[in-house]
């Protein structure tokens, strides 16, 4: 595997979108912003999802602005001592995000 450096930002700000696609299915979404224009989007949608789930993705990701821009940011895994679906689906989340701003800056498609 290839590794592939390039300059990343720091972490400046994010949005959640929901999405309701039907009745009883709504789609989410982060979009992480870094200080140089880029945006990364990483999604967090699971049947069942409790209601509590954006505000434990703010919680989440609230910690990182300003950190740079890069999935090693991320605090490790599992968090807080747990691993509950919701605690992968934050993580991952994140992580795609991260991934998504990292091949950005990269040039590279994702």
């Amino acid at each position: 595997m290839t590794t592939v450096r390039s300059e990343t930002g720091r972490l400046t700000g994010y949005e959640l979108v929901e999405v309701p696609v039907s009745t009883k299915t709504v789609w989410r979404f982060i979009a992480l912003h870094d200080d140089r224009n880029r945006t990364g989007y990483g999604e967090y949608s699971f049947d069942g999802a409790p209601a509590e789930t954006n505000i434990r993705m703010d919680a989440f990701v609230e910690p990182l602005m300003g950190r740079p821009a890069t999935r090693s940011s991320l605090p490790g895994y599992p968090l807080n001592g747990g691993s509950s679906l919701v605690d992968a689906t934050l993580f991952s989340t994140a992580e795609q995000a991260l991934a998504d701003i990292e091949a950005r800056a990269a040039g590279l498609p994702l």
